[in-house]
């Protein structure tokens, strides 16, 4: 009587799945002994941050709008002539956030693609003047409603998979909208 095939596999199929468990298991544990930022890139551990200067004051002229979400009360807008890229891989901006009331809020911001955070500069004043912010430290951006503006500027404006856009491109994002003619 012949053998039946399937039963002449089965102990090379079960050694074979029994090597493959070993072999997940001691990745598993070699991967643990090794820390998370080694495995993907600490994008910290050779960056060293260029302090900007601060820009001129707003030009009204050069503001181009955003679209942030449908329940902000605020409309925003970037000054198109203070954005600059830094060697530091930095986009910076001025950020104009308008209430339905004509308050204004304005910001000098820097947005570093790389870990997806911000950190605010300086502060606008009424007279054109900048106000530096105490103790700036970057923060990360997430999706809160308080700070929408943050994570739509990251997502469809100035990063693409974790990089700065170039600074024709942020401009060029900026216009596409179809916010960018936004009343200032």
């Amino acid at each position: 009587m012949p053998e039946d095939p399937a039963r002449s596999r089965c102990p090379r199929v079960l050694a074979l799945a029994l090597f493959l468990l070993m072999a997940t298991g001691a990745a598993e544990r070699a991967l643990a002994a090794v820390p998370f930022d080694d495995l993907i890139g600490d994008p910290d551990k050779d960056w060293t941050e260029i302090p900007p200067e601060l820009p001129a004051a707003v030009d009204n002229a050069a503001l181009i709008g955003f679209y942030v979400s449908p329940t902000t009360s605020f409309r925003f807008a970037v000054d198109g002539k203070s954005i600059t890229l830094g060697k530091d891989g930095v986009i910076h901006y001025t950020l104009v956030g308008t209430s339905d009331e004509g308050a204004r809020n304005v910001r000098f911001q820097g947005i570093r693609c790389a870990t997806r955070t911000f950190k605010t500069y300086a502060y606008g004043r009424g007279d054109g003047s900048w106000t530096a912010a105490r103790d700036p430290a970057w923060a990360r951006i997430d999706e809160a409603e308080s700070n929408r503006q943050l994570a739509a500027l990251y997502k469809d404006i100035i990063c693409k998979d974790g990089l700065p856009q170039s600074l024709a491109q942020v401009i060029a994002r900026l216009r596409q909208n179809p916010y960018a003619s936004l009343p200032k």
